[in-house]
């Protein structure tokens, strides 16, 4: 989808900056070119009123997210637009009344509350309900100047066998990850860090001297290369950056930790007695507690650490303690804390492990961080680290093959790997529900309706994507015959296992006669049993559609489908 659409939606967060340069900036200016425009070329009016309506859009849906970003409801604002349109309206017939006067000045401090909101008050920092914090997960291209993320220019060196230098200490690489995890470590344990400053070439520093050869001697334009080979500039703005994700990222996850851990002494000591027992949710506890508490000692850290691994390495149980546990351990092996070092291979097992049980926080942190790699050139490879072991054990255990399709369900892109179906078309063969699911989705999507129907047949569940998409497919007629016929069965079919929406939309063609015989009392019946099982404002329409049904039967024919589905579904 491109950026340009995702302009218009109402759902997510942007930053202020975000807002100004793609909402408030470019909204003032076309209001001001449609407004300005001569009335030869307005067409009876309509253009500026098409275009005003366009940008109304834009703007609303422009302070929605940043109102979500601040932690509101997107509709707030209408405080503000109703009552404006209103005066604007009512001034035509009580210009200049008091009361008029008041409520204009009323509204335009609610106005000038909301554009402090959007336009100058920084978001909520972390996750909230609308989405993730757009300043912490952006990418390094939107968050750092030009200048930063531009890699030095590469020098060609014609010869380098050519030149021999003396002898010269190999500095060791410090990588960003290394930095995090010092700075980290330093920061949780309450030392002060020394800034050391990043070694950059500089006209004082000495050059490489060439030694003599009896060849010719060496052209100078390698040396600046030789120089930077030996000292290459980095980017401090960037690591400082890093550096302040990390931190963010410790923040968050020892909140994850708090809510788990406690902080009465007595329940504390009771939680070490009772996991040294072998009590699985006091060793999660105590795991917690000590590690949420950054005076913790070396030894508690590691027995927390082992009793995280022992809960997370058992078997799958009824509620699910090994199941947070891995989750925990993923964290802690990717972000590093207290003495425990980062490391990628036991964070991307750990993350497997909590994604496989159904651990929703581990699901979307490992989507998330494969998708922000694919974003980025020089994290290709840590993204290929990250899901290519999985991919490889997706067809040798189920822990990996559940990873796998959970991942799909937060990042549908994935599904454009490569390799990715004829994994699933593997997972389909060995019976697994949700693969045929996804498998099924994408042959609907490449119009292969004989493929999509003979997958989705061996589905557990189908989607509100996939019923949409087949609805629309039955609707267009795209396809022979008996292959729209054979959709609507599979309809059927979910709708008599319990499917509301498969309900909902089988209602709709026992209604409309499209692929089933027009009968309005199986209709009423199947858009009953929808109502009984969806909830909230989707539930009232339903509801309005159930009634409009039920105003064009008789008594007797109500009777009749209540009567059926006493029969069918017990209910």
């Amino acid at each position: 989808m491109s950026n340009f659409k995702k302009l218009f939606f109402y759902k997510g967060r942007i930053g202020r900056r975000s807002f100004w340069l793609y909402y408030l900036l470019p909204v003032m200016a076309l209001s001001a070119a449609v407004y300005s425009l001569p009335e030869r070329y307005t067409i009876a009016g309509w253009i500026p009123l098409i275009g005003f309506a366009l940008l109304f859009w834009l703007a609303t849906a422009g302070v929605t997210k940043r109102l979500q970003d601040r932690g509101r409801h997107g509709w707030l604002q209408a405080i503000f637009i109703v009552p404006a349109v209103a005066l604007y309206i009512l001034a035509a017939f009580y210009s200049g009344q008091i009361w008029l006067m008041a409520a204009a000045l009323v509204t335009a401090l609610i106005g000038f509350w909301i554009l402090a909101e959007t336009c100058f008050i920084p978001g909520s920092l972390g996750l909230n309900r609308f989405g993730d914090d757009p300043i912490s997960y952006a990418k390094v291209a939107d968050t750092a100047p030009p200048e930063i993320d531009a890699e030095p220019a590469s020098v060609v060196n014609s010869e380098p066998e050519k030149i021999k230098t003396r002898e010269m200490p190999d500095p060791q690489p410090s990588t960003n990850k290394q930095i995090s995890s010092a700075v980290l470590e330093g920061w949780l344990n309450g030392e002060a860090q020394e800034h050391l400053p990043i070694v950059e070439p500089t006209d004082e520093k000495p050059r490489p001297e060439a030694m003599p050869e009896p060849a010719p001697m060496p052209t100078p334009e390698p040396e600046p290369a030789l120089a930077q080979k030996i000292a290459p500039p980095q980017p401090k703005k960037r690591v400082e950056l890093d550096d302040q994700k990390s931190i963010y990222e410790t923040e968050r996850f020892l909140e994850d930790l708090r809510e788990r851990a406690t902080t009465d002494p007595a329940h504390t000591l009771y939680l070490a007695e009772s996991a040294e027992a072998g009590n699985s949710w006091s060793k999660l506890e105590i795991a917690a507690t000590w590690l949420s508490d950054a005076a913790c000692s070396p030894e508690n850290t590691d027995l927390a650490m082992i009793y995280l691994r022992d809960l997370a390495d058992a078997q799958e149980s009824f509620l699910g303690a090994e199941t947070e546990a891995a989750y925990f351990l993923g964290e802690i092996y990717r972000i590093g804390m207290r003495f425990t070092r980062p490391n990628e291979d036991l964070s991307a097992k750990y993350y497997v492990r909590a994604a496989s049980l159904g651990h929703v926080g581990a699901q979307r942190s490992l989507a998330r961080q494969i998708a922000s790699a694919l974003d980025h050139e020089d994290n290709q490879a840590k993204s290929f680290n990250l899901i290519q072991p999985i991919i490889v054990n997706a067809l040798k255990d189920r822990e990996s093959a559940t990873a796998l399709l959970h991942l799909i369900e937060f990042d549908w892109s994935l599904t454009y790997l490569a390799s990715m179906p004829n994994i699933l078309k593997s997972l389909v063969d060995q019976g697994n529900g949700i693969a045929a699911k996804y498998l099924g989705r994408m042959a609907l999507d490449d119009d292969n309706l004989d493929m999509a129907l003979r997958v989705l047949t061996r589905a557990d569940e189908l989607d509100h994507y996939i019923i949409d998409k087949i609805i629309a497919v039955i609707k267009g007629g795209r396809g022979q015959d008996s292959t729209l016929n054979a959709l609507v069965d599979l309809l059927q079919t979910h709708a008599d296992q319990g499917n509301a929406y498969a309900q909902h939309q089988i209602a709709f063609a026992y209604n409309q006669g499209i692929g089933r015989p027009q009968d309005v009392v199986l209709a009423y019946m199947y858009i009953n049993l929808a109502c009984a099982q969806i909830h909230g404002r989707e539930r009232n329409e339903l509801v309005g559609l159930r009634d409009d049904l039920k105003d064009l039967l008789s008594t007797e024919e109500i009777s009749a489908a209540h009567k059926m589905i006493r029969e069918q579904f017990g209910n």
